[in-house]
């Protein structure tokens, strides 16, 4: 019995560093891609925020208007993945469910299939979500921060005409 359990220990372990390795990539490419999406915006807009530091805003407020766009495109991929993990998990407990009802009556199906044994989201998840978004929001905001900081509007107007 310590065998089997040492075997299966060693196996779920190793399990788990592969999810915890393939996890890490995909967080780490996905924010260099928003620092690289970012980048290219605040090269396309530089002209723009020329303009309005021309007109009067301080660069804290271009800062402010690249801040809200990255906290767009933030929340509204986390809301499009929570649609998605929510949309998955009711196909699974209705088709769980659909399978359960065809053999025995439908009490006995909703007594056993319960919606969260297929969505649930822990506090350790939730936690896991909000310090990789501030971590992409924080990345994200790196390259305008010191782009805008080093805005030479009068500079940058002559030059994009």
């Amino acid at each position: 019995m310590k065998k089997a359990y040492q075997n299966t220990y060693i196996r779920d372990k190793k399990n788990f560093q592969n999810d915890i390795i393939f996890l890490i990539t995909a967080s780490l490419i996905a924010i260099i891609s928003l620092i690289g999406m970012t980048a290219l915006s605040v090269s396309k807009e530089i002209k723009t925020y020329s303009i309005y530091c021309l007109n009067g805003m301080t660069r804290k407020q271009c800062i402010g208007i690249n801040a809200v766009v990255i906290s767009l495109l933030v929340i509204i991929s986390t809301l499009i993945a929570f649609i998605v993990k929510f949309s998955y998990s009711y196909w699974c407990y209705i088709k769980r469910y659909i399978d359960l009802a065809a053999f025995y009556s439908k009490e006995h199906a909703k007594a056993v299939v319960k919606f969260s044994n297929y969505f649930s989201i822990g506090t350790s998840e939730a936690v896991a979500v909000i310090i990789l978004l501030c971590i992409a929001f924080i990345s994200a905001m790196i390259i305008p921060y010191f782009t805008l900081k080093r805005l030479d509007i009068i500079q940058n107007i002559k030059e994009n005409r």
